[in-house]
């Protein structure tokens, strides 16, 4: 059965009611996002992440290059052993120490600005976006610094994946990934060398400095122990 024209009318203006009603929600919501966004900036928590994630980027790759010659030295072949042992003490540091310890400790940082800002303005400003922002911040941050825990660490890992599909031998994945991870740390340190202002060389050859450091270290001791 056919509906009436005049009815069908009236469908149609009360879907397109309920439908412009949805998009004036949908930009109210987007403007307090990008005022979140600016308020965020505002505070320097755009900062204090990407800080987090730079350093902890660099303690994860320093890490691997520790654990991978580590188990090299000590004569590991097994390529599950080299990237299950790497990985798994990625994960274990990327969530509970680069997630949840700068979560804990960035939550009580800003609680503590928020009390001492409400005591300045004598009002309860809990339910005002500043405070929305408050409780954004501290997963913001602690978002980035697991993200920095354990992105470059799976990037630095992917030779032994291949060695333990047959693509690679076990001694080459070894190489290759000390390899990327001293790359990854030289770009990190690029990076900071341009956003500091002293210049990428400066940066990289800075980071990269002290990743060899640590290779050739640990190098030295695989000789001493052979």
């Amino acid at each position: 059965m056919r509906l009436p024209v005049k009815v069908l009318i009236l469908h149609a203006k009360k879907i397109k009611r309920v439908l412009l009603g949805e998009i004036i929600k949908l930009r109210s919501k987007l403007k307090d996002i990008a005022y979140i966004r600016k308020l965020l900036q505002s505070m320097g928590v755009d900062e204090i992440a990407r800080r987090m994630f730079i350093t902890n980027s660099f303690d994860s790759l320093i890490a691997v290059i520790g654990i991978i010659l580590g188990n090299h030295i000590f004569g590991t072949s097994s390529a599950q052993s080299y990237m299950g042992s790497a990985l798994g003490g990625s994960i274990t540091m990327g969530i509970f120490s680069s997630f949840f310890g700068v979560y804990f400790t960035e939550k009580a940082e800003r609680l503590r600005e928020l009390k001492e800002l409400e005591e300045q303005m004598l009002a309860d400003i809990k339910e005002s976006i500043y405070s929305e922002v408050v409780r954004l911040a501290p997963v913001y941050v602690a978002l980035w610094s697991m993200a920095g825990g354990i992105l470059f660490t799976i990037l630095s890992l992917t030779p032994f994946f291949l060695s333990i599909k047959g693509l690679l031998g076990v001694h080459e994945a070894v190489f290759a990934s000390v390899v990327i991870s001293n790359a990854v740390i030289a770009l990190l340190g690029a990076y900071m060398g341009r956003i500091s202002g002293e210049g990428r060389l400066k940066g990289c050859l800075r980071f990269l400095a002290l990743s060899l450091s640590a290779t050739v270290v640990l190098e030295i001791i695989s000789l001493l122990h052979g």
